[in-house]
């Protein structure tokens, strides 16, 4: 039931778009999604320790999920995460700021270039319909309905495997998706 929530659209589910899946230590500022929580090196531990003394201030804590997650993002920013922790965060940015056009634009804008270079390393199956189908969704959030509609185009050829193994063309999720958009 959760692919059916309004996150669709941006690809990101619960627990991801749920502010308890955010911690924060309210002394010394770190935070992270749960997933993550521990996976720092040792390196990384003393450049981040070194942030956030200087940039944490424990008597103004993030207070809200927006103001959690912006905070996230500078953490994550001291972080060397790679182009898909990146594209997702963004996407859940935008889809966050929803009600906010301009900010959730601006989200959008920076996963653009992510989705394009994603689609050039040539992915199959599922990481393909993926890609094509954010790639149609954000070009028609940006307002190039051509561009929108040259991807979503290509959702409906794209071959996957089935649950069974089976390979399968046009994947009725991302058809869905592309279907309801277009309307």
């Amino acid at each position: 039931y959760i692919y059916k929530w309004p996150s669709k659209y941006d690809l990101v589910f619960w627990p991801l778009t749920d502010g308890n899946w955010n911690c924060l230590n309210p002394k010394n500022g770190y935070a992270a999604f749960n997933n993550d929580f521990e996976k720092l090196s040792e390196a990384e531990k003393e450049r981040l320790s070194r942030w956030l003394k200087e940039n944490y201030k424990p008597d103004n804590p993030p207070k809200s999920h927006q103001e959690n997650l912006a905070w996230l993002e500078k953490v994550y920013g001291q972080r060397k995460m790679d182009d898909e922790f990146w594209c997702r965060f963004y996407r859940l940015m935008a889809y966050v700021h929803r009600e906010d056009e301009k900010t959730s634009i601006a989200y959008v804008r920076k996963a653009v270039p992510l989705l394009e270079k994603k689609l050039a390393s040539n992915p199959k199956g599922i990481p393909k319909l993926e890609v094509l189908y954010l790639l149609g969704e954000y070009h028609r959030r940006l307002g190039d309905g051509k561009k929108a509609q040259e991807f979503f185009a290509q959702v409906k050829d794209v071959k996957y495997k089935d649950e069974e193994g089976k390979e399968q063309t046009g994947h009725p999720y991302f058809v869905e998706l592309v279907k309801d958009r277009q309307e």
